[in-house]
């Protein structure tokens, strides 16, 4: 998968974060050589005098065509405009449609579709993009007039997601962003509660020469996981977080732990992410949620389900095999990777797949379990076909970044493949 290299320290003169959210989007950007002087704009409603914020609504309305009309307050304003006029059967209004990215069973695809507030779709892939492009243009329009001289090649891009999306989920974010017009190459992905904690913790430590310091060893304190053990203190971000009655809640339910609510908590998810789009290395090493591997077919072995037993070429073979990569609870560091091999099945093949799955065993024993989730492909290319069958590709998996990582090189020659995992169809 194409993006950023989180462990590069190629970093370009603007560093943007884009924070799409469920109910309220925004951007932040910094110049590199101000990193803490975080800029943002202001959004307001033309209708309500003195309502002003720094976030907008993440509403869009597109007319009966599916093009672009409006977003946030202006997409909310002209909708309440036309429903009350009864002209709203014509267009698309879409609302808080984030977390539909989480809450489907199926899986995603290119056709996946979205649901309007009266029910008529489109495609999910277009109203996101389409969402992204209003935004990053907006982006681009702020940072020429702070600075004129700067080009969209000199941007870096960092796109919120939330931490409970799985890989599938991100991918297709990541499309929808490169689909908006962010090049893929230019753009990284941040896990929410990640760029909260990068905050909570700028906001408490001095900033070294080179950037952001590492956590200190032993370092513990939560953002958002109720479940976590072992703290001395919470950090309250988001939108909720200046409700009294949640906090009253919370210190409930935790009474021994001190709490600390960051000034417009609102916006800690925002500019984390450009803190963190500053440093992406700042976040060492995740842990699986999933584990992860490959299908494949292997000799036949005793205790193996008979139901699976294939014969090719008068060889018993077991079909549907699970070949575990990672494993969940797993600790990965950024840029350490799991090596796998894939050889061909035809003589004159020039590319194959092989397909991806997670699951939430720790150690699955087939694909087609009920505990395994169909992913999507690795799919690489195979050009030199003088081996014959006898070829094979090194894929190399990283797993310990935002994403799924993913680099092929050809075992005989050495040489650097083509290799990507296409989580979308």
């Amino acid at each position: 998968m194409l993006g950023r290299d989180e462990n590069s320290s190629s970093l370009g003169l603007v560093t943007v974060a884009i924070d799409f959210g469920t109910t309220y989007s925004g951007y932040a950007f910094a110049f590199r050589h101000q990193p803490e002087r975080i800029i943002l704009p202001i959004w307001s409603a033309s209708g309500c005098k003195g309502l002003a914020s720094k976030k907008t609504p993440c509403d869009i309305l597109l007319n009966g065509d599916g093009k672009f009309v409006a977003f946030g307050y202006a997409a909310r304003e002209k909708y309440c405009d036309l429903r009350d006029d009864d002209d709203h059967q014509g267009y698309y209004y879409f609302r808080k449609f984030k977390m539909e990215l989480h809450k489907r069973k199926s899986g995603l695809s290119y056709r996946t579709q979205l649901k309007d507030v009266n029910g008529k779709t489109l495609p999910a892939i277009k109203v996101f993009s389409m969402s992204i492009q209003y935004l990053k243009d907006k982006v681009l329009e702020h940072v020429k007039k702070t600075g004129p001289l700067v080009t969209e090649n000199d941007l870096n891009w960092v796109l919120t997601v939330p931490a409970i999306w799985d890989e599938q989920a991100k991918y297709f974010m990541r499309k929808a962003a490169e689909e908006a017009g962010i090049p893929g190459k230019q753009l990284i992905l941040a896990l929410e509660p990640e760029a909260a904690s990068v905050y909570a913790k700028e906001i408490n430590v001095r900033r070294s020469e080179g950037g952001l310091s590492p956590y200190e060893p032993g370092t513990k304190f939560m953002v958002l996981d109720l479940g976590a053990k072992d703290l001395k203190d919470v950090i309250i971000v988001g939108g909720f977080a200046d409700s009294f009655i949640i906090r009253k809640m919370i210190k409930e339910k935790f009474p021994d732990l001190t709490f600390v609510i960051p000034d417009e908590a609102e916006l800690v998810v925002l500019k984390g992410a450009v803190l963190y789009g500053n440093n992406p290395n700042i976040v060492s090493e995740r842990i699986n949620k999933f584990t992860y591997g490959t299908e494949i077919h292997r000799f036949f072995l005793d205790g193996d389900d008979e139901n699976k037993k294939i014969r090719i070429g008068g060889t018993s073979y077991c079909r549907s095999v699970f070949n575990k990569l990672a494993e969940i609870g797993q600790p990965f560091k950024i840029g350490e990777v799991v090596q796998t091999e894939i050889y061909p099945l035809k003589a004159d093949m020039t590319k194959m797949s092989v397909k991806f799955y997670q699951s939430s065993e720790r150690d699955p024993k087939y694909v087609d379990s009920d505990k395994c989730t169909f992913l999507g492909k690795i799919v690489v290319d195979m050009p030199d076909i003088n081996g014959g069958l006898d070829r094979c590709v090194n894929v190399f998996v990283g797993f310990g970044d935002t994403e799924l990582k993913i680099t092929g090189q050809d075992e005989c020659s050495g040489s650097n493949v083509h290799a990507e995992l296409k989580l979308l169809d």
